[in-house]
Order: C-alpha cells, then structure tokens, then sequence
C-alpha cells in the first residue's frame, strides 16, 4: 500500500498557479505526444479537484496495482479534506512507447485560501490526514506514464516527492521552507 500511497501523490494534482508553464519536452519527442501526455495528467488533476473518484481511476494505468484500495483511499480523503492540487510545471524527459517519464511540479493547497494557518502549523490540519497528500506544499518529482488502447494514462511516481519552489529563481510564490516534513 506504502508503494502506491506513493504513486497516488502524482494523481492528486490540478491546473497551474494561475495558469501552468507551458510543456517542455526533449528534443526527440514530438510536441503533440508531449500535450497528450500532459492533458492525460491535467485530466487526473482536475477529477481530483472535482473529488470524482471514478473519473480519477479512469485516468490511471490498468497496469497499476491497488487500484481498488486507493479508490477508497482516495474517497476517504476527498471526504476528509478540502485541498486543490496544481500543475506548476511539466517536462517531458523521455518517450520509448508505451512508457514515457515527465518531471512535475505540483502544487497542492487547501481548497479555500481562508483555511490556511501560519508558521508551522501551516496546512497539517489537512495534510496529515492521508498519505495521498505530499507533506509540502510544493513537491517535484518524475511520473511515468503508459499508453493504453491509445491513449496516455498515469502509471506510476519513479522518485520519491520532493520540496520546491515555484516559480524557480524568484522570491517564491510557493513556500515550502515552514511546511515540516511528516
């Protein structure tokens, strides 16, 4: 369960902070794969920000295990919280079909600005209460996804969550330095 806990932090994730960077993508993968990839994402993101659980595992690999355990996870913590999940920034690293691996930012907040605390205790309230939510605010990390009967579905975190900052190379927008580590 631990694995796909892990796995599941990527598939609740939503839309950029006002609006996300643009997709990147290595120079040999062609921009059109690149927007599919990112929209299969998008799509997983906005069914977590709309709390609708079947939408959600439609954007997932059949290939990926638990699925009916982190459905009912996932329910639970919809049921439990009220966090909104951003897309900050995606690049697509690699493609070799039916895999592909992008680097992704995500940016996860409580759904309505007025929750928020401050200093430490700033979004525990929330945060501890499902391993599907990553313990900072702003969290990188590599996604692998599959393409299934023609389509790109997420399939699996390939790194473990880690904090950032966004935008990159500014005063941040999106602090991670008072969010504790669980």
């Amino acid at each position: 369960m631990k694995t796909l806990s892990v796995a599941v932090v990527c598939l609740i994730v939503a839309t950029g902070i006002t609006q996300a960077a643009p997709p990147r993508c290595a120079p040999s993968v062609p921009r059109k794969e690149t927007e599919a990839i990112r929209s299969a994402l998008e799509a997983n993101f906005q069914a977590c920000n709309n709390e609708d659980v079947k939408a959600l595992t439609a954007t997932m690999s059949k290939t990926l295990p638990g699925v009916p355990e982190f459905a009912k996870e996932a329910k639970d913590t919809f049921d439990q919280t009220d966090a909104y999940f951003r897309l900050a920034d995606f690049e697509l690293l690699e493609l070799r079909p039916p895999y592909a691996v992008a680097r992704v930012v995500q940016i996860t907040l409580p759904h309505d600005e007025k929750d928020r605390t401050t200093g430490t205790n700033r979004q525990i309230f929330y945060r501890e209460h499902s391993g599907l939510l990553p313990p900072w605010e702003c969290v990188e990390y590599l996604q692998r996804f599959k393409k299934e009967g023609g389509k790109w579905k997420v399939d699996l975190i390939t790194t473990k969550p880690k904090p950032t900052v966004w935008p990159p190379g500014s005063e941040p927008a999106i602090r991670t330095d008072d969010m504790p580590a669980r």
